[in-house]
């Protein structure tokens, strides 16, 4: 974590989204209202014996405990992480609002019915949260999981009533368009905006995102400017932002002019690994490419080579990838070095993007390679095999597998799921009641399971049961669309 203090505004980066919960924390917000910048809303349902291990905590450091070490390891013994920690800071008090500014690349202005469609296609949102959408001019105003929420872009903040008590949050995967993968806006822009609002504040709270994936390692220096400019670090910040524009030189297709500005730039200044780390990519000599990259890793351990990054991008940022491309970085991990938790981490995201392109043998490859560092248990390595096992009709594989996949909070709704469609085409309408009936009550909207207990009961002649759910299941059809 990297604190600086000047002209009384603090300005605090952390790696990755979730460490804000703590950090948040630490700094005394009290039902706050915070502007949110950010690629994503991570607000998703945690369930009550989670929650209940924070409400326990007494300290920070407890807090920090229950904070999962890595986005991708399974959520027994953790409390949160970077898809749901918004909804534990509303649990603990920390927030009562949250107006997420979403990225505006394309139309310049959010459009409020494609905010309100895109909400709704996230899981773990109930009814009631599908119709407590409100639209006010460009701004989308609704209530999720108890939480209040509004959504706009960061033209439409200066139309809001903001409280003193306003804090502001900014997770720089917001400045990246995809599928360009890059910036689509100057973050002094945003900026500016921001520095018109009429709210005081001691503090600004910024993430990375790069080694989870969701932020190119080539733009980690954004938090770096975006801190810059707040503390009024003038030199500092012009760096930067020249840094930006040559980035963006090189991106349509002067090469050449970005090579000769970063040279100049470290002149100026010599110890700014995200000048090497640029000029590596702009150079066509692989040996000097290689100098410029070990330089920026001696002066930052951020822009170390990893496999693991490498690949949590292509999930992160869905990037377009084939089985060619993962047997490159495959063999990469070869002559890599990296400690046990590393190289386990790098299997387990090899079998999930072995697991999208449905090969099951690689798949389970990587699946093994993880029990061979350390047995235990890997969830979603277990649902996506059970799904190619049942693509290949081999059931008893399935269930056996997604009986492993329960076990784990991210799993479990799509495992009682699948169980369910197993046990009812096997005509055990008991266990497959028992399975879709969790499933439903984990994610109230989803659909699938819905319609296959709706299903069970026009098999069992249960009319009452059927029409209940055809109702429930009609309700999400036109709620979600």
């Amino acid at each position: 974590m990297n604190l600086t203090t000047v002209n009384q505004v603090k300005t605090i980066i952390t790696e990755e989204h979730s460490s804000q919960l703590h950090l948040w924390h630490k700094l005394g917000w009290r039902h706050a209202t915070v502007i949110y910048f950010d690629a994503h809303l991570d607000l998703q349902y945690i369930s009550q014996d989670r929650i209940n291990s924070l409400l326990k905590c007494q300290t920070n450091e407890e807090l920090i405990q229950l904070e999962k070490p890595y986005h991708t390891v399974p959520d027994k013994g953790y409390s949160y992480s970077i898809e749901d920690f918004l909804f534990a800071a509303h649990r603990l008090g920390l927030i009562d609002h949250v107006i997420w500014v979403c990225p505006t690349p394309e139309k310049g202005r959010q459009n409020p019915m494609d905010t309100i469609r895109m909400l709704k296609n996230m899981e773990g949102f109930r009814m009631e949260d599908f119709t407590s959408f409100e639209i006010v001019g460009n701004t989308v105003k609704s209530k999720l999981l108890g939480l209040d929420v509004t959504i706009c872009g960061y033209q439409d903040l200066a139309d809001l009533e903001l409280t003193i008590n306003t804090k502001i949050d900014i997770d720089i995967d917001y400045f990246i368009a995809l599928p360009q993968d890059s910036p689509w806006i100057d973050p002094k822009e945003v900026f500016k905006t921001l520095q018109k609002l009429p709210i005081e504040y001691d503090h600004v709270t910024f993430t990375r995102s790069v080694s989870s994936g969701y932020m190119p390692l080539r733009y980690h220096f954004i938090a770096d400017y975006m801190a810059a400019l707040w503390r009024n670090d003038i030199p500092l910040a012009e760096h930067y932002s020249r840094l930006f524009a040559l980035d963006s030189k090189a991106q349509q297709g002067e090469v050449e002019a970005a090579r000769f500005g970063c040279l100049e730039e470290l002149t100026k200044f010599p110890k700014c690994a995200a000048t090497y780390y640029l000029l590596s990519l702009l150079l066509s000599d692989g040996e000097k490419a290689f100098e410029y990259q070990s330089n920026a890793a001696n002066l930052c351990p951020s822009y170390r080579p990893s496999i693991l990054r490498d690949a949590n991008a292509i999930i992160s940022r869905d990037l377009k990838y084939d089985k060619t491309m993962l047997e490159k970085l495959e063999q990469q991990l070869q002559d890599h070095e990296s400690d046990d938790n590393e190289r386990l981490l790098t299997h387990f995201t090899f079998g999930l993007l072995y697991s999208n392109l449905g090969d099951k043998e690689s798949t389970f490859k990587h699946y093994q390679a993880c029990q061979e560092i350390k047995a235990g248990c890997y969830p979603q390595l277990s649902l996506a095999l059970a799904g190619m096992s049942l693509n290949s009709e081999d059931e008893e594989q399935a269930i056996s597998l997604l009986e492993k996949a329960l076990l784990d909070e991210s799993t479990k709704p799509e495992a009682h799921t699948l169980l369910g469609s197993i046990y009812l085409k096997k005509s055990n309408y008991d266990l497959a009641r028992k399975h879709l009936s969790q499933a439903t009550e984990m994610l109230p909207s989803a659909k699938k399971p819905l319609k296959l207990l709706a299903e069970l009961y026009q098999k069992i002649g249960d009319d009452k049961n059927y029409r209940i759910q055809m109702h429930k299941y009609h309700q999400i059809q036109f709620f979600i669309r």
